[in-house]
C-alpha cells in the first residue's frame, strides 16, 4: 500500500498533480509573507477581493441560473428553517450567529426536502409546482425585512471591531486557507457531475421523479428503495435549473459544515480554535473532494454533526428546545441515508441516561419523547414505503431477514476495503487512517489528512483548561460510531459524519499551544504557522492526485468558458461518447445493457446494468453463448455497452468480455477509450468486409534511403532486416515510445477503425501501444485515443477498435508505437474500417 510521504517519488504523482503541488507550496508561501504585511490586514482585503471576483467570473461564464436558483432555494430554506426553529428550537438569545446560520439552513434545507417528498408522493413534482412552492416560501422572507437593518448594523459593528484587532495574522491565514480549501472544489461543483454514484445512483432517481411527477417509475432499480431525502432535494434542483445545482448544493453543505464546526469549537474554546478547527475539516481530502459532487455524503454528516451539536448544547443547558432539534435533524439524517443510524445510536441511548437524572418524571418524559420521536417518524415514511412495496422496511439489506430472494443479486463490496477485522486493527485506526488510506477508499490515499492522530491530543492535559465534558462526550459518540462503522463496512466515505467532531478535538489542544506560542515564543509561533501552511497545501496536492477524471486536475477551462459542458463531458468520461452515439440515433426506440458502467443519467435510452437494476442480475450468470445473446435479445436490449478496461481487471471471465462472444452474436458500432458499443443482432454472422486502409502495412516495400514507403516516420525507428527477428520477412519494425511510424487517412464519422499488428517483446516487462490520431479538417488536433497491452515474447496478434468521438474528425493518423519504456518488434499492421 503507498503511504502518502511517498507520494512526491516519481511516478506516484502524474506531472499535472507535481505542478499543483508546486502551485499551491508557491501560493501559501506567498499567503505567509502577505499575513506579515500590516499584521494580516492586506492578506485579509486579497482574500476577500479574489474569492469574489473569482464567484463573479465563474457566475458570469457558466450556467447563471443554477446560481440564481441556488440562493432562491437558500432564501426558500432559510424562511422555513427559521420557522421551524422558533417553533421547536432552544431560545434565539442563546444561538450565536453562526450557530443560528448553520441550524436554520440543516432545517431549512430538510424542510424542503420533506415538502418535496408530499409533492411526490401527490404526484404533483413538477416544474411549476415547485417555483410556486419556493416562491412563497421567498415572499414570506420580505416580511422580515425589518430585522435586516438591525442585522447588518450587527455584522458591520462586529467587523469593525475585529479590524480594530492589534494582530490579524491568524485569521487571515485561515481565511485564506478556507478559501482554497473550497475553490478548487467550486470548480468541479459548478461542472457537469462526471463522478459515479452521483450517475449511476442520485441524479437518475432524481431525474426519473421529475419525469414522472412522483414515485412511479424507479422501482427496478434497488436503490430507489433507500432513503430518498436528498433525491428529492436534488428533483426540486432539476425540476428548476438542471446542472450544476445538484452538485452546488452538496457543495453548500460542506460550507454549512464548515460554519458549524467553526461555532461548536468557538463555543468551547474561543475563536483560535473555532478557525483551526475549520481549517482541519475543510483542508482533508476527503471533505474537499465530496465538497465537489453531487453525491449525498455531507447532508448525511451535517445532519448527524447538527445532531450531535445540539445534544452538546442540551448537557449544558438541558433546554427541551436543544434536545428536540436534535432529534429532528438526526431523523433527517436517517431520512438521508441510513447509514446515519450507525451514529445516532450512541446519541439516543445517552439521552436516555442522561434523562433519568431529571425531575420530575414528567421532564423525563418529554426528553426522551423530544429526541426520540422525530427521530422515528421523520425516516418512518421511507420505511413504511419499502414494507409496503417489497415486504422489507430497510430494503435491500437483511434480505435474508425479511426474505427478498433478489436481494441475493446483490453483490455488495464492502469486505474488499479495510485493514482488517479485531479489537487491535481498531485501536489502530487512526495510523491506519494515515498511512495505509488507500484500503480504505476506492479513491486515494490521506483521506482524512493528519486529523485522526491530531484528535488523539484531546485526551491528554494540555496547557491551559480543556471543555472536559463536551470532549468526553464527542469521543464517545465518534468511537461508537467508528466501532459500528468498522463492524459493518470499511469505507472511509462512508465515515465522515464522525470527521468534524474529529475536527473539533484536533482544533483544542492545538488552539492551546498556538496561543501559548504567541504569547511566549513568537518565532515559534511562526514556524507552527509555516508548517500548518505546508500540511494545507500538502492536503490540496493530494485533493489533485484524486482528481482522475481530467489530466488537468480541475475543470477551470469550463469554470473559465473557454470550454463546452459537451466537450468537458466527452474528455471527463469515457463511456459518454459511446452514450451519445446512441442518443444521436433515435435513442427513444433504444435500450441499452452494460455489464461496467452505470452513468445512466446522460443516457436518453433506458440503461440497466446487473449491478444496481434487479431483473437483469440474472444476465452475468448465464454462460457465454447462443442462450446468452438470446436472452439479452428477449429481454429487448438494442445495445451492449461494455468497458473493457474494467472487464479486463476485474471480471475476466465475464461473458461480456470474450471477444469470441462479441465477434458471433454482436455489431460493432462504436469503440473509443476502451468503451465499445455493439448493437445486438442475435447470433448470424455479419456478411459485411472491412476495408484496409493501411498501406504498406507488412513493410515489404521500400523507397529511397531504403525506408518503407506510404510511412512517415518521428524519432530514429530502426528497420530490422533479420528475418530470424521478423513475422514476415524481409523486414519488421522496431520501435519505442519516441520512435516509431505512421500513417494519416480520411475519415469519416459514425464509422469503426480497427488498428491489427503483430508484435512481440525481445525482454520481458514490455507493451505495446495501439494509438490513432484525430485532426479536423485544417490538419489540427482534436483527440487521441491509445490502448496498451503487455508485448510477450512470442509473435503475437494485437488488436484494438475506434471511432471519433467529435464529428469534426475529418483525418485519422494510426502508429506503430511503444508504451513508455518499451521497444517491440511489429510486424503485418493493418487499418481497417468495419463496414
Amino acid at each position: 500500500m503507498t503511504h502518502p510521504f511517498q507520494l512526491f517519488v516519481s511516478g506516484l504523482w502524474p506531472p499535472s498533480t507535481h505542478r499543483w503541488a508546486w502551485f499551491f507550496v508557491l501560493l501559501f508561501t506567498l499567503t505567509g509573507l502577505l499575513s506579515l504585511w500590516r499584521r494580516g490586514r492586506v492578506l485579509l482585503v486579497a482574500s476577500v477581493v479574489i474569492g469574489l471576483s473569482g464567484i463573479v467570473v465563474v457566475l458570469l461564464r457558466t450556467e447563471i441560473w443554477s446560481f440564481a436558483a441556488l440562493g432562491w432555494m437558500t432564501v426558500a430554506a432559510s424562511v422555513l428553517g427559521k420557522f421551524v426553529l422558533r417553533c421547536a428550537g432552544p431560545p434565539p438569545a442563546e444561538l450565536k450567529p453562526a450557530e443560528r446560520i448553520g441550524f436554520v439552513l440543516l432545517l431549512g434545507f430538510g424542510g424542503l426536502s420533506l415538502l418535496a417528498a408530499a409533492l411526490a408522493w401527490i404526484g404533483i413534482l413538477k416544474r411549476g409546482v415547485v417555483a410556486g412552492l419556493l416562491g412563497a416560501l421567498a415572499a414570506a422572507a420580505l416580511t422580515s425585512r425589518r430585522n435586516l437593518p438591525p442585522a447588518v448594523k450587527r455584522w458591520t459593528d462586529w467587523a469593525s471591531s475585529q479590524w480594530g484587532e492589534a494582530n490579524l495574522q491568524g485569521t487571515a491565514l485561515c481565511l485564506a486557507c478556507l478559501g482554497v480549501c473550497f475553490a478548487f472544489p467550486f470548480l468541479w461543483a459548478v461542472a457537469p457531475s462526471v463522478h459515479w454514484d452521483a450517475l449511476a445512483v442520485h441524479l437518475p432517481v432524481a431525474a426519473a421523479l421529475v419525469s414522472e411527477a412522483g414515485f412511479s417509475s424507479v422501482s427496478h432499480l434497488w436503490y430507489s428503495y433507500l432513503s430518498g431525502q436528498p433525491q428529492l432535494l436534488y428533483s426540486m434542483a432539476l425540476a428548476l435549473a438542471g446542472q450544476p445545482l445538484p452538485a452546488l448544493l452538496h457543495f453548500s453543505f460542506a460550507l454549512i459544515l464548515t460554519v458549524l464546526v467553526f461555532s461548536l469549537a468557538d463555543h468551547l474554546a474561543g475563536r483560535t480554535s473555532a478557525w483551526l478547527a475549520a481549517v482541519a475539516f475543510a483542508s482533508m481530502p476527503m471533505v474537499s473532494w465530496e465538497a465537489g459532487t453531487a453525491y449525498i455524503d455531507l447532508f448525511v454528516t451535517a445532519y448527524v454533526f447538527g445532531s450531535i451539536y445540539a445534544l452538546i448544547r442540551w448537557q449544558e443547558s438541558h433546554r427541551d428546545g436543544w434536545v428536540l432539534m436534535a432529534g429532528i435533524l438526526g431523523g433527517m439524517g436517517v431520512g438521508t441515508k441510513l447509514s446515519a443510524g450507525l451514529y445516532l445510536v450512541a446519541p439516543a441511548v445517552y439521552v436516555c441516561l442522561s434523562t433519568l437524572q431529571l425531575k420530575p418524571v414528567r421532564n423525563i418524559a418529554q426528553a426522551l419523547l423530544a429526541f426520540h420521536l422525530p427521530l422515528i417518524l421523520l425516516p418512518l415514511p421511507w420505511l413504511l414505503r419499502n414494507w409496503l412495496w417489497t415486504g422489507n422496511p430497510v430494503y435491500p439489506f437483511l434480505g435474508t431477514f425479511f426474505k427478498n430472494p433478489e436481494t441475493d443479486y446483490l453483490k455488495f463490496n464492502w469486505p474488499l476495503f479495510g485493514v482488517g477485522r479485531g479489537v487491535l486493527y481498531f485501536l489502530r485506526l487512526p495510523y491506519d487512517f494515515v498511512a495505509h488510506g488507500k484500503a480504505f477508499d476506492e479513491t486515494g490515499v490521506f483521506a482524512f489528512g493528519l486529523v485522526p492522530l491530531a484528535a488523539l491530543a484531546s485526551l491528554f492535559p494540555v496547557v491551559g483548561k480543556q471543555p472536559r465534558a463536551a470532549c468526553r462526550l464527542m469521543w464517545g459518540f465518534a468511537v461508537s460510531g467508528s466501532a459500528l462503522w468498522f463492524a459493518v463496512a470499511q469505507i472511509s466515505r462512508y465515515l465522515l459524519p464522525v470527521l468534524p467532531m474529529l475536527a473539533v478535538l484536533a482544533a483544542l489542544p492545538l488552539a492551546r499551544v498556538c496561543d501559548f506560542l504567541a504569547r511566549h515564543f513568537q518565532a515559534s509561533f511562526g514556524v507552527v504557522g509555516f508548517l500548518g501552511l505546508f500540511y494545507v497545501s500538502y492536503t490540496r496536492g493530494v485533493h489533485t492526485l484524486w482528481n482522475y477524471n481530467l489530466a488537468e486536475g480541475y475543470p477551470y477551462r469550463y469554470a473559465l468558458g473557454l470550454e463546452k459542458a459537451e466537450h468537458f463531458l466527452r474528455r471527463a468520461l469515457r463511456v459518454y461518447p459511446a452514450q451519445q452515439y446512441v442518443n444521436a440515433h433515435r435513442a427513444a426506440n433504444s435500450r441499452i445493457f452494460s455489464p461496467t458502467s452505470q452513468i445512466r443519467f446522460y443516457s436518453q435510452a433506458p440503461l440497466d446494468d446487473p449491478v444496481y437494476t434487479l431483473h437483469t442480475a440474472r444476465l452475468g450468470q448465464l454462460p457465454k453463448g447462443r442462450a446468452l445473446a438470446e436472452e439479452i435479445q428477449k429481454m429487448g436490449y438494442d445495445y451492449l455497452l461494455v468497458d473493457r478496461r474494467v472487464l479486463l481487471a476485474g471480471q475476466a471471465g465475464s461473458p461480456f468480455a470474450d471477444e469470441d462472444f462479441l465477434r458471433s452474436f454482436t455489431q460493432l458500432v462504436f469503440s473509443a477509450r476502451e468503451v465499445a458499443l455493439y448493437r445486438v443482432r442475435g447470433w448470424q454472422q455479419s456478411s459485411s468486409a472491412a476495408v484496409d486502409l493501411a498501406t504498406n502495412g507488412s513493410f515489404h516495400v521500400f523507397g529511397e534511403r531504403h525506408f518503407p514507403i506510404a510511412w512517415e516516420s518521428f524519432g530514429s525507428p530502426q528497420i530490422v532486416r533479420d528475418a530470424r527477428r521478423c513475422l514476415s520477412p524481409p523486414a519488421c519494425v522496431a520501435v519505442t515510445q519516441d520512435d516509431g511510424l505512421y500513417q494519416r487517412v480520411a475519415a469519416k464519422p459514425d464509422a469503426v477503425y480497427t488498428v491489427s499488428l503483430w508484435a512481440r517483446a525481445e525482454k520481458p516487462g514490455q507493451s505495446v501501444w495501439l494509438q490513432v490520431l484525430w485532426f479536423d479538417s485544417r490538419l489540427r488536433i482534436i483527440d487521441t485515443d491509445i490502448v496498451s497491452r503487455p508485448a510477450e515474447m512470442a509473435w503475437r496478434r494485437y488488436s484494438a477498435s475506434f471511432s471519433p468521438i467529435y464529428r469534426e474528425a475529418a483525418f485519422v493518423s494510426f502508429y506503430a508505437r511503444a508504451a513508455r519504456g518499451s521497444q517491440v518488434l511489429i510486424d503485418d499492421l493493418s487499418f481497417a474500417l468495419e463496414k
